[in-house]
């Protein structure tokens, strides 16, 4: 019995099915690696994130006014920050005569975040996140928010230190609880949905604190 070939139609329908069924997978694997790459560009985000929360809470915890060379603890605006902190020398039992402290820097051109660990202004800031929207420093100075603070010219620390994060693209969530103690205020130079992350960190020494470091 002779075997009856196949049709041209038959053989077009079928390079159409073949064509349609590898769209289809090659789609989904598409789908897949962007959304791995999403995930692990979010996981970055967040450990970063989490290197600076960790550095300010650290140096936050010990920094000072000023300094007795006059030099502020504290100096930010509302996309930088650098705090200088008490610092333990290769002495454990000897007070380190140079401060410690850390430099977190945001650039809008670049929605890049990067931070520096004080002494070493030499060494390149390291970056801690990339693609950001929007990341702002906010001082509460015991009466209302600030955009910028310099301990040395107040002559006192600020009594807590906001963090405000907006992701790059995609719908906000929910922002972390925040003391009810603290009233935030929305910025009018920012985004007008909710920040993506708020952190609020306390000074323990603000903001009443001594005027010179040892005074």
């Amino acid at each position: 019995m002779r075997r009856r070939a196949f049709t041209l139609f038959e053989t077009l329908l079928a390079i159409v099915l073949i064509v349609a069924l590898s769209a289809a997978v090659f789609g989904f694997l598409w789908t897949l690696l962007q959304r791995r790459s999403e995930l692990d560009t979010v996981g970055t985000r967040g450990d970063g994130l989490a290197a600076m929360w960790s550095r300010l809470e650290r140096d936050l915890a010990t920094t000072f006014a000023a300094d007795g060379a006059g030099a502020a603890g504290l100096r930010g605006s509302s996309s930088s920050l650098l705090v200088r902190a008490r610092g333990v020398g290769l002495d454990p039992g000897r007070l380190a005569t140079e401060a410690t402290g850390s430099e977190f820097v945001f650039s809008a051109s670049g929605g890049e975040l990067t931070g520096r660990t004080i002494p070493g202004s030499a060494a390149a800031p390291e970056v801690l996140a990339t693609g950001l929207e929007l990341v702002k420093f906010r001082y509460h100075d015991g009466a209302e928010w600030r955009d910028s603070f310099d301990s040395a010219q107040a002559r006192a620390l600020p009594l807590a230190v906001e963090v405000s994060v907006w992701f790059g693209g995609g719908a906000a969530s929910q922002p972390e609880a925040l003391p009810d103690d603290i009233d935030l205020v929305g910025s009018e130079d920012g985004p007008t949905r909710p920040a993506d992350r708020i952190r609020v960190i306390t000074i323990p020494d603000g903001p009443v604190s001594a005027w010179k470091e040892g005074a």
